[in-house]
This record gives C-alpha cells, structure tokens and sequence, in this order.
C-alpha cells in the first residue's frame, strides 16, 4: 500500500477540512443566536455562552459540505499538477487513489454516528439552557421596572412590585421535581387571557408568591410554576371573587412552558434515551400533558356521573348532592327534580310543581338553617377543570330564579339568571377511582368503557394520547434515521468531491466544487424534508391501522439523498475508470 501518499493526501485534507469546517460551525452558531438575540433572550455573556454550545450541533450540517470542499480543492490540485496521472501511470488504479477521501469519510461517519447519539444531545440542553436562564432574568429585571412579563404563547401575564432571585429550599418541590432556580415575588397580580383575541377570563392577586423553574431530566424541557401564597381569584365570566384562605392556602399553577428558539425534542435526547423513551412513552412530556388530560376528562365524567346519579336516587326531589364552595369554605345542597344529561351539559328542570333548589351553608356539615335558598325553573350544569387544582369542578347556572332568606322570610329577591362561583365534589374523585396511579395503556382501555366512552370530551382526550404516543414513535424514528442518513452523507459527499475533481479536470475549483455543494444541498434537504414527513401522523392511519404512507414515503425521501449521490459517484467513476 502506498503510505507515503496517503499520508501526504491525508493531511492536506485535514488540513482544508479543519478549516472549512471552524469558520461554517462558526457563521452557522452566530447564525443561530440572531433570533433569540433580537428576542431579547440572551444577553452579552449569554451569546458567547449559546454560540459555543451550538457549535457542535451544527457539525451534521457543516462537515458534509466541508468535506465536499476539501476534497474538490485537494483532488483538484493533485489532478492539474499531474499527481493523478503519475500515480495512474505507475499502476495504481483510481480505487486506491481515492482510498484516502474514502477513509476519511468512513472515519467521520462513524465519529458522527457516536457524537450525534452521545455528545450532540448534551451541547443541544446546554444552547437551550442558556436561553432559558436568560428568560428569567429578563423576566426579573422587567418586573423590578414595573413592567409586566408577558407568556404570550401559554397566555398569562405576571406583574410584581419586586422580584428577586434566590436559590430555592430543599424542601420545594413541584410534581417530585426540585426546582433548579427560585423567584420571590411580592405585591403579585397574575392574569390568564386568550392568546388569539387577548381578551383576559381570570385574575389572580397575592400577597406573596415565588416563580420555580423546574426542568424535566428526561425531556429537558423547562418550565415555571407559580406558587401563589392566599390568593384572591375573580372569574371574569361569573363576576365573582374566591379567596378561601383556609382551603387554597399554597396555589401552584399549570406549568408555563419557556419560549425556546431551538425548542425540537428529539435533539434533546442520546440514543440510549430515545430507545428509553420508546419502551416509557409516559415519561415523555407531550404524552404526559395529553395522558394527563385524558384523566381530567374521566374525572370531569366521573363527577357527572356521580352528580347524576345522586339526584336522581329517590323519587323526584328526593336526591340531593352537596358541593363544596370557594368562598369562606361555604357548602351548597342541590336538590332537582328531573335531570337530562345532553353531553357535555346537565340540564335541572323543574317537575309535578317542584323547583330545583340550591341550599347555602356557611359550615361542611349542613348544620342549622341554610344562609339563602335559591329555587328556580332551569338549571344548567358544566363539568371543568379547575386551572389551578387541576380538579374537576361544578359550574351552575340558573335560570328563572328566586332567592329566599331563610331567616327574612319576607325577603325574596327574584333574578333572570344566577351564576355561581365554581363549586367542588365533597370528596377526592381521584383518590377514590385510582386513575393517578394508571399507565397510558390503561387509561385508554379504561376510557373505552361505559360511562366514560360516551362522553365527547373523553374519546377526544383519549384520542389525542393516541395521537401523541405515535407520534413520540414517529420522532423517535425519523431521528435515528436522521442521524445515520448525515453521517453517512459524510462519506458520500467527501468522495463524490475526489471524484468530481478527477472527472472534471482542468475546470476550475471553484466550478467542481459547485456540482459538489449541489449535491450536498440537495442531500441534506432531502434528509431533513423527509424527517419532517416522517415524523407527520397520518391521520387515516391512526384511525384504519393500515400503513403510515406518510412516514414510508418520508423515509424514502430521507435516503433518496444519499442514494442519488452514491448513483453519481458510481457513474462518475466508471467513467474516470475507463480512460
């Protein structure tokens, strides 16, 4: 084997090929930080933070085309100063000229292989860590200037009349999860609005509350948690204020997921924990939001089912049910003579000259006379989840009513409509049917049941887990295939340069390398277009179980790339082989 030379190739390759590859890796990080840099999520320190951890992230990117170049300048060199021709003439053949593009290829693609599935993923955190520790600090700094902080894409907005940063207790957790950062905030206003028309449906004030950034270890994916001391709630639909101190007390809110600029899962994760992933679905986050929501909406069908079947036992006006206020821990009876389940509503009417009747305790055990009584020809009852318990809550509403003071008996006060605040179950629906503790699987044949089956709300939360669990194996797929599809355009494109090089003698550089970096563009769209399509959900596959076109035409597109580079290096050097 000619060593000497295939050192002397191998070097001068390196040579270019470390080059190319330091100044694209660097255009393409300081690439990536305009976004957040005009978002205003990084700071000075911050960018040179996330340019240096994007570095490696973009070598899938970079080192195709650098190696495509390197190998164009190099060949292109040994051709016009008749190294080719020498070596050809002393009986090597073009096979063994190229073996050290070839080489040089195979050891990238394996070194992109391990790096991709190992390393990549942990520099992937790091850039966005670095976004997301800048976000509270903007998020401090606004505060502490009286302005609000806005969560456009969640739809809140928090103002404070002081924020600092402090690290957090040992003994704050959210969801089992220690939080990795703390904000104490005072004098707290924190709203929730549509994010399409702005328009704000819940208010929420606190004299003290603190901002937890948590992340989750497997995902990676950051969010905050609100946890507001003795909050004061006013529902902007019902008027209405809740601020029982003795039953909210402590009030963390849904997580609020932080904007990310390089926010896309499957990056995040080594291959080891993709194959986690694929055997633990429930441990990915969107599966756990969507599992979590199919269990809010067997719990808001359990309580209809419960609320049903208690006023309906008896005769008519016999069966009562008593729900639990939020407002100095007040305590409802409900008693209706006739109900009508019309998904996702119950309907109370009145019947054989009996009212429906709503009965007002200040105490839990219904003991003396009942503060006010309401009675009224039509009820309407919707099943919700509370946005701050996560429990399944009563909104009532009635229509025609009378409102009678037990102990004024004179007193009646007579209303087109009465909304009352959300009421709650007496009891733990949770606790009592057990789904906290059920797998996906389980809560989906569990949803397959009657009563739950029949409910709207139900068969969509069970479908979008569906969804999400195929679609969570679809990222997990097209990643991986991603992955290897890049590292082996590595090998394609550095000898598809060398041989261009040698088939297209005495151009230009320049010429040669540009049907090369054609190539290469070509290849890496096709393999990023195709991961998109492969990780798209069919969505007659999801409801037929046939075949998922969608990912096996992505997964075709995805290796057409590199199979038309290899058919044209193949063509090529026949062609070089034969003169």
């Amino acid at each position: 084997m000619p060593w000497t030379l295939y050192r002397y190739i191998l070097r001068e390759l390196l040579k270019i090929l470390v080059l190319t590859t330091a100044v694209l890796v660097t255009v393409m990080s300081f690439g990536a930080a305009i976004k957040p840099m005009q978002d205003g999520l990084l700071g000075p320190e911050s960018l040179v933070r996330f340019v240096l951890f994007t570095m490696p992230t973009v070598l899938s990117f970079a080192l195709p085309f650098a190696g495509a170049f390197a190998a164009t300048l190099v060949f292109t060199r040994l051709v016009s100063d008749n190294e080719v021709l020498a070596c050809s003439a002393s009986g090597l053949s073009y096979k063994r000229i190229l073996m050290p593009a070839f080489l040089l290829g195979l050891v990238l693609t394996v070194a992109m292989l391990i790096l991709s599935n190992t390393v990549i993923p942990g520099f992937w955190r790091a850039a966005k860590r670095t976004v997301e520790g800048d976000v509270l600090g903007v998020l401090v700094g606004q505060l502490n200037q009286n302005q609000p902080y806005i969560f456009r894409d969640e739809g809140y907005v928090l103002y404070a009349q002081s924020a600092r940063q402090r690290p957090p207790d040992q003994d704050q957790t959210v969801a089992g999860l220690t939080p990795e950062q703390y904000i104490e905030l005072r004098g707290v206003a924190f709203g929730q609005f549509d994010p399409h028309t702005g328009e704000v449906f819940n208010d929420t004030t606190a004299s003290r509350a603190g901002v937890l950034l948590v992340r989750d270890q497997l995902t990676d994916r950051s969010f905050v948690t609100l946890r507001l001391q003795d909050p004061v709630f006013y529902n902007a639909a019902t008027g209405e204020l809740r601020s029982d101190t003795a039953r909210f007390g402590r009030i963390d809110s849904d997580p609020i997921y932080l904007p990310n600029p390089v926010e896309d899962e499957a990056v995040f994760f080594t291959f080891q924990e993709l194959i986690q992933l694929w055997n633990e679905p429930d441990r990915f986050d969107e599966v756990r939001v969507a599992k979590a929501q199919l269990t809010q909406a067997i719990l808001r069908q359990e309580l209809r089912v419960s609320l049903q079947e208690a006023l309906t036992a008896g005769r008519p006006g016999e069966g009562f049910v008593v729900l639990r206020g939020g407002i100095r821990g007040d305590h409802y009876m409900l008693s209706a003579p006739r109900v009508d389940w019309q998904d996702p509503e119950l309907f109370l009417r009145s019947a054989d000259g009996l009212r429906i009747t709503v009965d007002r305790y200040n105490n839990a055990a219904l003991a003396g006379e009942p503060e006010l009584r309401f009675e009224a020809e039509l009820g309407i009852v919707t099943i919700a989840t509370s946005g701050f318990t996560g429990e399944p809550e009563v909104q009532l509403t009635l229509r025609g009513v009378r409102v009678l003071d037990p102990i004024l008996q004179d007193s009646v006060n007579e209303k087109t409509e009465h909304v009352f605040a959300p009421m709650g179950w007496d009891g733990d629906l949770m606790a009592e049917s057990g789904i906290d503790r059920m797998s996906s699987a389980e809560l989906g044949d569990l949803s397959e049941q009657q009563p739950y089956y029949g409910s709207v709300g139900v068969r969509e939360a069970k479908a979008r887990l569906a969804h999400e669990m195929m679609s969570l194996s679809l990222k997990i797929s097209g990643q991986a295939h991603t992955r290897a599809a890049t590292a082996v355009a590595c090998l394609l494109l550095i000898v598809l340069g060398a041989v261009l090089a040698i088939r297209l003698k005495g151009r230009m550089p320049l010429v040669v390398f540009f049907w090369s970096f054609l190539l290469a563009l070509l290849t890496l769209l096709m393999v990023y277009t195709g991961q998109n399509m492969a990780t798209s959900l069919d969505e007659d596959f999801l409801a037929t179980g046939g075949p998922n076109w969608a990912q096996m035409i992505g997964l075709a597109i995805l290796w057409a790339g590199n199979l038309l580079t290899l058919v044209v290096i193949g063509r090529e050097y026949c062609w070089i082989a034969r003169t």
